[in-house]
């Protein structure tokens, strides 16, 4: 009888025990720690850097379900001195704590220093003790800002049109000690949008960065900028010196659009794009078409060329470029910018902006690539119809539209690769090739980039000069 009474007993202390341990109250999940740089008082980063600069802020954030009791922050130097200790309990039991860190005194460039942060949540688990999360960080301490140099720029950039900017980083010798270096991120700005810059060693083994720039028409004005983040988050910034040029006319043009256009393209186009069931009207089809479904080819067309999209990276060998030259005989009609307002029976059924030219050429004319790039897209593209999409070096893209037939699919091309068949595709109205060019996703002025002087003058050069920059210049005393 005893025997059972014990063993009833012990399954009772050991359902208890085993409630207990698995309560929340005994719950045994590590309080969650992330430590934040603040720079200038509301720019936020996760503190994951080598380098510190100690004119900023560090933020603490915990969070625990069982409730924090306390925290802890202890700071040494290499000589294993303590420069800062803090221990503090919190009374108010809270999941959560966000505090910012005391500042850290008298230290200089170069200074090797060791962060450790705890905290412990109030739980019965580990013998009453609770949880505990624990942070060490190691970095040096630099408030020294990267230099900028400039190499080259294009001549100009007019507006809805390129550049191509040249230019150096200080490689401080701090920087050398990180792993990775001591640049953080680089950005070059035209006022409003953002570009990336391609690192590349040039042939004297110097560090440069190129940028190709646009200047959308969307813009109203250019206000050209580099900035350069180090991984202490030091900032420095420099004007770009170039010229603008703002001598684009916007044109705009009334097109009378006849029931028989209207019929010939809406039918021409249901082989490319779905039109809803319920627009009966080939008026109301054709600005479904003409403003919804052409800013969604022009959005994903864009969407092709974000840095963030692919990892194509620049050429081992300086990106030269040809002028574009898809046909070898060709008319251009429309420019780049303009505004076509399309009436029917005198009303307004759509207006668009016209971000490419027609390359107007007889049916069955080849393609050519002209350029060394990428196949990013093939295939057909509502108002488009049949579409190559290249990537070329530095962020430059081309697309190629109305085609009859697309004649490669995937891989690289020359400039010598045939493309397609110059067609009467999407919104074509008479055989042509809808040629546009766009520089990390936003829409240039195709016309500079089929004038092989412009390309010399404002791309090629700039390409040289970076190449060459750092050729050690000879000085002659005059014999005496």
């Amino acid at each position: 009888m005893q025997r059972v009474v014990f063993a009833s007993f012990s399954i009772i202390i050991i359902f208890i025990f085993y409630f207990l341990l698995n309560s929340t109250n005994f719950e045994r999940i590590e309080p969650r720690l992330e430590l934040y740089v603040i720079k200038d008082k509301n720019i936020i980063y996760p503190f994951n850097s080598p380098l510190f600069n100690p004119l900023n802020d560090i933020k603490l954030h915990a969070f625990d379900s069982s409730g924090l009791s306390k925290y802890s922050i202890k700071v040494t130097n290499t000589r294993n001195e303590t420069i800062l200790e803090k221990n503090d309990v919190l009374l108010k039991r809270s999941q959560s704590l966000d505090i910012v860190l005391p500042k850290l005194p008298n230290l200089e460039n170069g200074d090797k220093i060791t962060y450790s942060v705890s905290v412990e949540d109030w739980s019965n688990a580990n013998f009453f003790r609770g949880n505990k999360t624990t942070i060490t960080k190691h970095f040096t301490i630099n408030t020294i800002a990267p230099k900028i140099q400039i190499i080259a720029t294009s001549e100009q950039i007019a507006y809805g049109g390129s550049a191509l900017i040249a230019f150096q980083i200080q490689d401080l010798p701090l920087y050398q000690q990180i792993d990775g270096g001591g640049i953080h991120s680089v950005m070059v700005s035209n006022g409003q949008n953002n570009f990336k810059a391609y690192p590349y060693i040039n042939k004297q083994g110097k560090l440069i960065y190129l940028a190709l720039i646009a200047w959308p028409i969307t813009n109203s004005f250019f206000d050209g900028k580099i900035y350069v983040f180090d991984k202490a988050m030091n900032e420095q910034s420099i004007v770009i010196p170039i010229a603008t040029s703002i001598s684009f006319v916007k044109r705009k043009f009334n097109v009378i659009m006849s029931d028989k256009n209207l019929e010939q393209l809406i039918e021409r186009i249901e082989k490319y794009t779905l039109i809803p069931s319920n627009m009966l009207s080939n008026a109301e089809k054709f600005q479904y078409l003409n403003e919804s479904i052409r800013q969604q080819d022009n959005r994903k067309i864009a969407d092709f060329f974000q840095p963030s999209s692919h990892n194509i990276t620049i050429s081992n060998d300086l990106p030269y470029f040809n002028a574009f030259n898809p046909i070898d005989t060709y008319q251009i009609s429309g420019h780049f910018g303009d505004e076509h307002i399309f009436k029917h029976n005198k009303n307004n059924i759509g207006t668009s902006i016209r971000l490419g030219i027609d390359l107007l050429s007889p049916k069955h004319t080849t393609i050519n690539g002209s350029n060394d790039g990428i196949v990013l897209y093939t295939g057909k593209l509502g108002t488009y119809g049949n579409i190559v999409v290249l990537h070329h070096d530095l962020g430059l893209g081309s697309i190629y539209g109305y085609l009859d037939e697309v004649s490669t699919t995937s891989g690289h091309v020359t400039s010598s690769s045939i493309l397609g068949i110059v067609g009467r595709s999407g919104f074509a109205t008479t055989h042509s090739v809808y040629f546009a060019t766009l520089l990390q996703g936003y829409f240039v002025n195709p016309r500079e980039w089929l004038n092989q002087t412009w390309i010399n003058n404002n791309i090629n050069r700039v390409l040289k000069e970076a190449d060459n920059f750092g050729i050690m210049q000879l000085s002659y005393e005059p014999s005496s």
